[in-house]
């Protein structure tokens, strides 16, 4: 009883001395703020991009990077979900073009010491 106390005395100072910001727009004092929000919810779409076709739920972008780095260097899960949603999306889009049997998924790094 004492423990969980304690935690949720920490947690509550926590976010007095370190509130939540959006991940994005860093404007407002919540997780991640509806506009910013709005962009992850578009449906999947097909681009061309130099030449290349890509199936996309966002545009790659400044704020877009913050997000990708927060899921993948910082844990952090607002920004794990957004990404999951989106390659959800993408995925069922991309499985009416290709046979998923045949195609392998490969990550990439985000950071120097990973690639190596």
């Amino acid at each position: 009883m004492a423990n969980h106390l304690f935690t949720k005395t920490l947690s509550g100072l926590k976010s007095l001395v370190f509130p939540d910001i959006c991940i994005m727009c860093r404007n407002s004092f919540m997780p991640i703020c509806r506009p910013c929000y709005q962009v992850w919810q578009q449906p999947a779409r097909r681009a061309l991009i130099e030449g290349l076709h890509l199936n996309t739920v966002v545009t790659y972008d400044d704020r877009i990077s913050k997000v990708v780095l927060q899921a993948k260097e910082n844990g952090n899960q607002v920004a794990q979900k957004l990404l999951a949603e989106a390659l959800t999306k993408t995925m069922l889009l991309w499985s009416n073009q290709v046979d998923l049997d045949e195609a392998i998924l490969v990550p990439i790094p985000s950071s120097k010491s990973s690639i190596r």
